[in-house]
């Protein structure tokens, strides 16, 4: 028996001492465990705390730098339907006459070759245009009107000039609308005359014009018959150059067209207030020549010499504007001192964006 207690209580004592090693083993791979995590702990605070003061820095630069950003920055606004007004500094003449030039325009290549080629040297041969005020009917597609203001402000920034931007409801459509929307708005009050024409219908001899705006009191209009000859009993008169006494318009003209033809819609219209009464005045040279064309200086059997023609209506084909705007010049067809005009470099993008 006391070598059985002796053996129990040795056995016992291995167990405990055994069970006391394991608890102090347990508690020491604890606090590791328990030092592992703090140290884990500690090192993400102080990265989470780093990345939030860095955040915080770019943030606050960013922040503190959008109002030079907004100051500097050019943002593409597209051009809506309205009016847009450039004025300048300028007399109108000749003679004391307040005269506008009321251009529509869908900005084809044709016009653009026109505005940037023909025009420069008709302004400046011409002191009836280019002391007039420029009224222009822009109505290209919407993504291209922004080119298309640009090059207006460019050929008329030495002019007062006011663009009213709208839709395009079509050829005949957009010709009529355009007088239709100038009598409702008024954009013709207080001008002695109003000379309508194309960006390609020049006017390079302002001779005959000048002298009846200026000394025949009677005119109220010098027209253009598209029917060949300035006499004929059947009247179709151009719309695509027209100059025009407005005051002595009826009240709501042009607002109702009878036809869906803008030169009969004209004529129909201007008959009974001017043309009967005997106040209006043909442009010599310029009525068209052969064809049933309705041009202004055309000429079917070329018969008659440009030079010879104060108003012409020119047409180019597509294949050689686009061959000369590729080669970034242009020269004008009609005939002029100043024939060859190179674009200037802000405005060499803007053409070949039309050539593409």
């Amino acid at each position: 028996d006391v070598r059985i207690n002796e053996h129990t209580k040795r056995t016992r004592h291995k167990s405990m001492v055994r069970s006391s090693f394991t608890a102090q083993r347990s508690i020491k791979s604890k606090n590791k465990c328990s030092e592992r995590i703090s140290a884990s702990t500690a090192s993400s605070f102080i990265i989470t705390s780093r990345l939030t003061l860095i955040a915080t820095f770019w943030f606050g630069v960013f922040f503190l730098s959008q109002p030079l950003l907004h100051e500097n920055q050019q943002y593409e606004v597209p051009i809506i339907k309205g009016s847009y007004h450039y004025p300048n500094s300028q007399l109108n003449s000749p003679g004391g006459l307040k005269v506008m030039l009321f251009i529509t325009t869908h900005m084809p290549l044709q016009h653009i070759w026109y505005l940037k080629s023909c025009w420069p040297p008709a302004l400046q041969n011409s002191v009836l245009l280019n002391t007039a005020d420029v009224v222009v009917y822009l109505n290209p597609e919407e993504k291209e009107r922004k080119k298309a203001m640009k090059i207006l402000k460019h050929t008329f920034r030495h002019q007062n000039l006011t663009i009213h931007v709208r839709d395009n409801p079509g050829k005949q459509e957009g010709a009529m609308a355009a007088l239709s929307d100038a009598s409702r708005e008024g954009w013709f009050s207080g001008y002695d005359w109003v000379i309508r024409l194309n960006p390609d219908v020049i006017v390079r001899n302002d001779t005959f014009i000048v002298n009846v705006m200026q000394n025949d009191p009677n005119a109220t209009a010098l027209l253009i018959n598209c029917n060949n000859h300035t006499n004929s009993t059947v009247l179709k008169i151009h719309t695509d150059f027209f100059a025009i006494k407005p005051a002595f318009l009826p009240s709501g003209a042009f607002r109702n067209p009878v036809s869906n033809n803008a030169e009969r819609a004209f004529t129909n219209s201007i008959t009974e207030v001017i043309v009967n009464k005997g106040n209006h005045r043909w442009i010599p040279g310029s009525h068209p020549l052969g064809g049933v064309i309705c041009r202004a200086g055309y000429d079917l059997f070329g018969s008659r010499k440009r030079e010879e023609t104060p108003v012409i209506h020119s047409h180019q084909g597509v294949k050689e504007l686009r061959h000369k705007l590729k080669r970034k010049q242009f020269t004008c067809p009609i005939p002029f001192r100043a024939r060859r005009i190179y674009l200037s470099s802000d405005l060499q993008n803007f053409e070949l964006d039309y050539v593409r």
